[in-house]
């Protein structure tokens, strides 16, 4: 049942090091989203007091799902669930292909998530997001929704409504034209942009 081991002797330096990791490991697990395995909310804001505490430039991507609602409730929450995987797989790769060492991908919870990176690398980035979703999600509906580029589902009003196909929008801040006091301020700002 052990995790990890160490063989006798051990310098205390590489004893502290193997602790404190562990430490950090059992810590992201604890805050990780079930579902996508990403690192969650408290994580999250954890990677962003750090970053502008260190003032150092960042941009923050506050990544969601538009008609996310309409297609869970027609298709059911294991096919809305896969979309949210499919979606996390998408972010990560952008980061991986277009990012910088350090740069990080969370997942805040349903289909919300944010992507912590050097502004530089913010349009890339997006560009491969927008891109590969608007390619793969089309396939996640039934052929006649496909064609028709619309489901028929009810708005949170209770109307029957047509939804266009999913989308996903990401709103940027970043703290390199202007100061970021806090990580609030950061988050009603990303939010607002994604609006």
């Amino acid at each position: 049942g052990a995790e990890d081991f160490l063989r006798q002797p051990v310098r205390p330096e590489i004893l502290c090091a193997r602790i404190n990791t562990s430490i950090r490991r059992n810590t992201r697990l604890q805050v990780s989203n079930p579902l996508t395995g990403l690192p969650g909310a408290v994580y999250i804001e954890e990677q962003t007091i750090r970053r502008l505490a260190a003032n150092r430039p960042l941009a923050l991507c506050y990544v969601d799902i538009d008609y996310f609602k309409a297609y869970n409730d027609k298709y059911g929450y294991r096919r809305g669930d896969n979309v949210i995987r499919i979606l996390a797989t998408i972010l990560n790769e952008g980061v991986s292909l277009f990012g910088a060492p350090g740069d990080f991908v969370g997942h805040v919870g349903g289909d919300d998530f944010v992507i912590i990176l050097d502004s530089a690398r913010v349009a890339p980035v997006c560009e491969y997001v927008t891109k590969s979703f608007d390619i793969l999600i089309p396939f996640q509906y039934d052929e006649e929704d496909q064609e028709a580029g619309y489901i028929h589902s009810r708005s949170r009003q209770g109307e029957e409504m047509h939804f266009p196909i999913m989308t996903v929008a990401i709103g940027v801040v970043s703290n390199e034209s202007r100061p970021i006091e806090s990580y609030l301020q950061l988050t009603e700002l990303a939010a607002e942009m994604k609006e």
